[in-house]
């Protein structure tokens, strides 16, 4: 065995630790960010660049990413985050009141799982939006519209990320303190399919 393979900073464990590093780091950044709560999304935004670009593609420096993506799209993102906020405030009413009717054993108390549906699909669609947000330069108008139609027009795509995005969720239901991968975790295992997504509507190819 070579030992000098082993202890190689470019062989393929090291290259793992390093990411896992990475996106510990990452996830760090994100929470933090998230913090003031108003600029979270800019915090998702960043968080998928800075995946994308430093983690999988291996180019530039993690914290540079991120801070890069997030004052770049700071504006933007709040607005949209706000956007989002206000349709995630609307169904949280709705998935409460339709508990206590389901408690409360009225028929109409079942509409509370076409909520919790909906509540999974409209976390994919967030995913949708601030990953886009991240590959692409547009209006808020028609980032909105993009994302929308890109949801519904590959909707395998879609189903599969809800299933990434539940498995996330009960990880951190049982393992708390995976908070400090998960992020960067579940947007690395997104980052195929979205990509694949997003290369269709790129009218030049992006690194």
């Amino acid at each position: 065995m070579n030992l000098g393979s082993i202890f190689n900073y470019d062989n393929k464990f090291f290259q793992f630790i390093n990411q896992m590093a990475d996106c510990i780091f990452v996830s760090l950044l994100f929470l933090v960010c998230s913090i003031p709560v108003i600029t979270a999304g800019t915090a998702a935004t960043a968080l998928y660049y800075t995946v994308n670009k430093a983690i999988i593609h291996g180019e530039g420096y993690v914290f540079r990413s991120f801070i890069k993506a997030f004052r770049t799209n700071l504006k933007q993102t709040v607005i949209l985050w706000l956007i989002s906020l206000g349709l995630l405030g609307f169904l949280f009413i709705d998935l409460y009141l339709t508990y206590q009717m389901l408690v409360s054993k009225m028929p109409v108390g079942y509409l509370f799982y076409f909520f919790l549906v909906f509540f999974v699909f409209l976390s994919v669609w967030i995913c949708y939006l601030f990953a886009y947000t991240a590959r692409f330069e547009n209006t808020t108008k028609e980032i909105l519209k993009n994302v929308t139609l890109i949801f519904i027009a590959h909707l395998p795509f879609t189903l599969l990320i809800a299933v990434i995005l539940l498995l996330a969720a009960g990880l951190l239901y049982l393992v708390l303190p995976t908070v400090l991968i998960v992020p960067a975790a579940v947007m690395v295992s997104i980052n195929p399919l979205l990509e694949r997504i997003f290369r269709k509507y790129m009218r030049t190819q992006e690194s």
